[in-house]
Formats: structure tokens, C-alpha cells, sequence
């Protein structure tokens, strides 16, 4: 009898248990948010942590051991947006994911001018701020030009420079986002969840199965964001930059990184960079959309991998 009463009480805290987070899978998409991606960042390794430098509060994610590496997220993405390839190269690697300025958790002022020069000059004071002499640095398209940048003005504290679909690349064809914005729809500019779900189908070659709470929380952060993000998008496009000729004002290794399905920024941006220098590597990463690190980590760091032992081991870590 006693028996029979415990397994009836445990069935009971199952169903009740399944119910409860039903509940939380319907009404708390924040939390369930939230949830994923601190199981990500544990799975790689990886500690939120914050530093405040120049009235600049940023959020960052750090981890690993071993020379720094940092990396840089897109337009509209996060520091969450390199989990997966951290996790892979934190092994051999101290790595520092930051949300750069206006984005993610990072400091957001709407007096600030967020254009490539502006942000590489607060990078740098976030990097000072670190104590970081020399690291290996690379950025996904906004982060791509970034980095280009970055390395530009400071080439002898940069060891290599991985440029992921960097943005920017002005010789490159029209891709499909910049013909669609020519006809005066810009995708980042969602006012619902089906536009955010268009804009997912855009940015991956094979869109992964994201759950519906996971799905409305970002479609409501990038909802919320919108303001900001015409203003960072005006901020950028009002003085055209160009990668290309920027890249060759920085003289060490470069790797320029590209999905082969990339409709946000055309791949043939990697054959332009790879014709500027013979030093500029190129991989070409297959059934992949605009975040190589994202849709296919294993890839990308394979590749990223491979053009690190080209770099000599004596160059000075941070």
C-alpha cells in the first residue's frame, strides 16, 4: 500500500512537474532564453563578466587558457553569437567575446556614433582596459570591418586577423540583402515574429530548429531594438568603408572565412580579399549562410584551426 501511495505522489510531481514547465515553455520565453544560452556558454566553457572603461560598460564573455584570442559578433547579433566556436578553441586559447557597444548587454548611448572607426576606438579601450599586449582577433560581418579596423590602426598588438563574412567588402557583387534594400526592404527591420523568422531563413543556408520561446524572445529584443539599430545602420552606411583597402594596412595573417550560401554578404567578398595579398588566406565553408561560427562551428573551427599553425609560436601572447 505504502508502495502503491509513493508511485502515485511521483506521478503526481512528474505531471505536475511536465505542467509547470509547459507553462514556463508558453509565458516565459525569456527565461527559457536564458536558460539555453547559459547551458551553451557552461558547455563551452565560457564566465559572463563586465569591465566599465571610458564610460563604456561591457559585457563580455571569457575562458580557455593560453594566448587571447577575441572575437567580434555582426550587426545585431551578440557575444552569444561565437559560443559554439569558443568552445572549440578554448582549449588552446583565452578567449574574450565582447557585445560590443549598443548591442547585447554592453553600454548603449544614442549620442554615440556607432560607424567602424567609433567602435575600433572603443574596442581598443576595452582591450587596454584588459591589459591585453598582443592577441589573435577576429569579427563576423560588422565585426569583420571592425577588426579590419582595428588591426589598421594597431598592427603591432593584433597576431592574425580571421575576417568571418566581414561587412564592407565594396568591390564584392550585390548580395540578395543589398538588392532587397535597393528595393527598399531592409530584413533586420522586423516588426513581428514571421519578419524575424524571414530574416533566420536569410541568415542560415539550413535553418536549425529553434524553439517557438527561444524564437520570441529575440524577435521581441530585435523588435525592441529597432530604433537603435536604424540609427547604427545610418551611422555605418553614411561613410562607405571599404575591407579591401584597409586589409593591406595591416601586414600579418589574414584568413577571410565565407559560407558558400551566404545571402546577406556575397561570397565572392573571400576572392576579392584572397586577390588583394598572397598572404590572405581564404575558406570557403560549405552549405553555409552569413555566421560560419554559428551554423557550422566543427568547420569553422577546423579551418580557423589549420591557419593558426601557420602563425610562428614565438610571436608575443597577450
Amino acid at each position: 500500500m505504502h508502495q502503491k501511495s509513493l508511485k502515485k505522489w511521483i506521478g503526481i510531481f512528474i505531471l505536475l512537474l511536465v505542467a509547470g514547465l509547459a507553462v514556463l515553455y508558453y509565458l516565459s520565453p525569456d527565461w527559457m532564453a536564458r536558460s539555453a544560452l547559459a547551458i551553451e556558454r557552461f558547455k563551452a566553457g565560457l564566465k559572463k563578466e563586465s569591465l566599465t572603461t571610458n564610460n563604456v560598460r561591457f559585457v563580455y564573455l571569457t575562458g580557455g587558457k593560453g594566448p587571447a584570442m577575441v572575437l567580434l559578433h555582426g550587426f545585431g547579433g551578440s557575444k552569444d553569437n561565437f559560443t559554439r566556436l569558443a568552445g572549440r578553441l578554448a582549449d588552446d586559447y583565452r578567449i574574450i567575446v565582447p557585445d560590443l557597444p549598443g548591442f547585447g548587454e554592453s553600454t548603449r548611448n544614442p549620442e554615440w556614433n556607432y560607424a567602424m572607426p567609433a567602435q575600433a576606438s572603443r574596442l581598443h579601450a576595452f582591450i587596454t582596459a584588459l591589459g591585453i599586449q598582443s592577441f589573435h582577433l577576429a569579427g563576423n560581418s560588422m565585426g569583420g570591418g571592425i577588426a579590419t579596423e582595428y588591426a589598421a590602426r594597431h598592427p603591432e598588438r593584433v597576431k592574425s586577423l580571421c575576417l568571418m563574412a566581414p561587412g564592407h567588402v565594396s568591390c564584392a557583387p550585390p548580395s540578395e540583402l543589398f538588392l532587397m534594400v535597393e528595393k527598399g526592404k531592409n530584413p533586420f527591420f522586423v516588426k513581428d515574429l514571421e519578419d524575424y523568422s524571414e530574416l533566420m531563413k536569410m541568415v542560415f543556408a539550413d535553418l536549425p530548429f529553434i524553439p517557438r520561446p527561444i524564437r520570441v524572445y529575440f524577435a521581441e529584443q530585435m523588435m525592441k531594438d529597432q530604433k537603435f539599430l536604424k540609427q547604427a545602420m545610418d551611422d555605418i552606411m553614411k561613410k562607405p568603408y571599404a575591407v579591401e583597402k584597409h586589409i593591406c594596412e595591416y601586414p600579418g595573417p589574414v584568413l577571410a572565412v565565407w559560407g558558400d550560401k551566404d545571402r546577406i554578404l556575397h561570397p565572392k567578398g573571400a576572392d576579392i580579399l584572397a586577390e588583394k595579398a598572397p598572404r590572405i588566406q581564404k575558406a570557403i565553408i560549405k552549405d553555409c549562410g552569413h555566421l560560419p561560427m554559428l551554423e557550422k562551428p566543427r568547420q569553422t573551427a577546423r579551418s580557423y584551426n589549420a591557419f593558426l599553425k601557420t602563425i610562428p609560436a614565438n610571436t608575443p601572447s597577450g
